[in-house]
């Protein structure tokens, strides 16, 4: 089962409090001295706020630390060091190396592939002799300049990659659209440096790679890619984002109806209610009275200042959004659900722990089935069924209508 970790929330001083009093309670494991390194690397992500890019959503507020072994080492905001594998980093932003952000954005936009490229070796001038940073900026670049069509620039940044020892991750990306419409004199140029370096690259990963790109420069692609963007083409390390990001385009297929009929409880809502939710909360009873927009308002407006709850007010305001957006059940609000999405995934990550990380995951689930994107709601709801005990009256049968919903064959056609 994927593991979360939990990361500062943006713009949610909410969540102040209680990430403030984490600290203080793992000091009576640690003891004196491991309060102290504890304050100390709580501190550290302060003095320089990166961000990176997991499954379509951009976590701020982290500490990159490097690129070792296949996975990227960064702290949280807690201080927890944190491992993930590159395969599902799908982008960096570091403040000390605001180029690479930069031209981050214009890939994820699909927008001047040139102009990223120049930022992309703007970045790697500045890596200072960072290997595992160079090789991410050489990763992007290879991307960039196959879809601004530089070839010399696509094969220089390939070669570096292999000549670094990069991963697999690294050098399944072959940039080979950049080839159609080579002078004759450039394409010999190029097809001389990947045959020497052929020659003298060991057998392995690397010399696979080459072998691929050589054979791929013979015969070029004959279209033009776009640059890989959030929701459309995948980038490379990092599989295809969720749908649900907001950058993500709007599905074309038909939405599908929502996958579970009203559990007694949920008053109004359409979305199950997590049945220990406080009765007597007034946001509860909005969400039951179908005050959907005023239960928006007032979580909003407690999440203005430091609460103890924050798990449940965004689970609340992703119900709360959810129900908004299934106004109109034909024509679910594509915006809203993304909307909705966020605040989930969002419980999921910061609160791995709580028991509304489930109903979050579930409800993630459902969105991304409304979105047309069945792929991801069955891993969502495989994810989902460790944290959901059989007996429960009203996750366990909306996990199911869920999962039976996604995994449905679609109708065959009428001649």
């Amino acid at each position: 089962m994927r593991r979360y970790h939990c990361l500062r929330l943006p713009d949610c001083p909410a969540l102040a409090g209680p990430r403030l009093r984490r600290p203080a309670r793992r000091a009576r494991w640690l003891g004196a001295g491991g309060a102290v390194l504890l304050l100390a690397a709580t501190l550290l992500p302060a003095a320089r706020a990166d961000s990176i890019r997991m499954e379509g959503f951009w976590v701020d507020g982290v500490n990159v630390v490097d690129i070792k072994d296949g996975q990227l080492h960064y702290l949280a905001p807690d201080g927890t060091d944190v491992y993930k594998p590159i395969a599902v980093i799908q982008g960096l932003k570091l403040t000390a190396l605001p180029s690479l952000g930069q031209a981050q954005i214009l890939l994820d936009n699909r927008r001047d592939p040139a102009k990223a490229v120049a930022l992309l070796e703007q970045a790697r001038r500045q890596a200072g002799g960072r290997g595992w940073l160079v090789q991410w900026i050489d990763s992007r670049l290879v991307q960039a300049a196959d879809a601004a069509k530089d070839a010399p620039t696509a094969v220089n940044a390939y070669l570096g990659l292999v000549n670094s020892g990069a991963g697999a991750a690294y050098l399944k990306y072959l940039p080979t659209h950049c080839f159609s419409g080579l002078s004759a004199a450039v394409k010999n140029q190029l097809e001389q440096r990947l045959d020497n370096a052929l020659s003298s690259v060991p057998a392995g990963a690397g010399r696979e790679a080459l072998q691929q790109l050589r054979a791929a420069m013979a015969a070029p692609a004959q279209s033009t890619p776009a640059v890989p963007a959030a929701g459309g083409t995948p980038t490379v390390p990092g599989p295809t984002p969720p749908a649900v990001s907001p950058s993500a385009p709007a599905p074309t297929q038909a939405p599908a109806e929502p996958a579970v009929a009203l559990p007694a409880g949920s008053g109004a809502s359409v979305v199950p209610l997590a049945p220990f939710l406080p009765q007597k909360d007034p946001i509860t009873a909005l969400l039951k009275q179908g005050q959907f927009q005023e239960a928006v308002q007032a979580v909003d407006k407690l999440l203005q200042t430091p609460v103890s709850d924050a798990y449940l007010r965004l689970y609340q305001k992703g119900v709360a959004l959810e129900n908004l957006a299934l106004k109109d059940k034909d024509h679910p609000d594509q915006d809203l659900l993304k909307a909705a999405g966020l605040c989930f995934m969002r419980v999921v990550i910061f609160f791995p722990h709580n028991s509304y990380a489930a109903p979050s995951l579930i409800e993630t689930a459902n969105i991304h089935l409304l979105i047309g994107r069945k792929d991801l709601a069955v891993k969502l709801c495989k994810e989902a069924s460790g944290k959901v005990e059989e007996s429960d009256p009203v996750l366990w049968p909306r996990l199911q209508a869920i999962y039976k919903e996604a995994t449905a064959k679609a109708p065959a056609a009428t001649p």
